[in-house]
């Protein structure tokens, strides 16, 4: 059986889009795990697995892109909630292994500014996507889908 894995994308007109990889469980298309990464240019970013996400139970709803259809092999669903940092399948310990942007402001000081934060983010899901390919988890055409995804 193969299941769909999409970019879920959090449009701002202020700042650049959020973006996450949305797995939906496989009993329920609107309930899943996103996974994607939380944090600030000024404290630098980790990663977060945000397990029992509903994308219909959220006041800012997302746009959601098609990557790739995966083996369930490579997916496991939990039945707990929550939010983790530890990887139970081959995608979530490729993400966890793809090393997320690092602080790139100074806080305050006014000596240092970048735009680096959007582009490092940009970037991470480029690295993680080029690993999942690379790993045969996803098809080489999930690299031109993302790169056409919304910035904001």
């Amino acid at each position: 059986m193969v299941r769909d894995i999409s970019l879920l994308v959090y449009h701002s007109q202020l700042f650049p889009a959020h973006w996450g990889l949305w797995i939906p469980s496989a009993g329920n298309p609107t309930v899943g795990k996103v996974i994607h990464v939380t944090g600030d240019s000024f404290s630098g970013f980790g990663h977060e697995l945000k397990r029992g996400y509903s994308t219909v139970n959220t006041d800012r709803k997302p746009d959601l892109f098609l990557l790739a259809n995966v083996e369930d092999r490579h997916i496991v669903d939990t039945p707990v909630c929550g939010v983790d940092t530890i990887a139970v399948d081959d995608i979530e310990r490729i993400a966890l292994a793809t090393p997320a942007p690092v602080k790139s402001l100074n806080q305050a000081s006014g000596e240092v500014w970048s735009p680096l934060p959007v582009l490092s983010l940009r970037c991470l899901f480029t690295k993680f996507d080029f690993a999942l390919v690379a790993a045969g988890i996803f098809p080489e055409a999930a690299i031109t889908t993302l790169d056409n995804c919304p910035k904001n």
